[in-house]
């Protein structure tokens, strides 16, 4: 997976700051590709609480139950469950 400039940019940015940003990107990807407008669209259409999403945005990563319920809905080539439960693990490419 290649993330943009701004998500993996190293300077001074710690685990917990990478791995926040990394699920943003991909929440807000999954947002604008499955057309729901915003993240609380998202999160009606998945049938969880969008302050929910927020929450575990802000953790740097998301529980199984969540994850799994995401990747339902958007489906797993745009929100894999591993992706939301270890953002650091990702693989990127150049």
């Amino acid at each position: 997976m290649k993330f943009p400039t701004w998500v993996d940019e190293p300077k001074r940015q710690t685990k917990a700051q990478l791995a926040t940003k990394r699920l943003k990107y991909l929440i807000e990807r999954a947002v604008i590709e499955k057309g729901c407008g915003s993240i609380g669209g998202l999160a009606a259409n998945a049938g969880v609480d969008r302050t929910s999403i927020h929450k575990h945005i802000e953790a740097g990563r998301f529980s199984e139950v969540m994850a799994t319920t995401l990747e339902s809905f958007a489906g797993a080539e745009l929100l894999p469950r591993q992706a939301l439960t270890d953002p650091l693990a990702i693989v990127t490419t150049e």
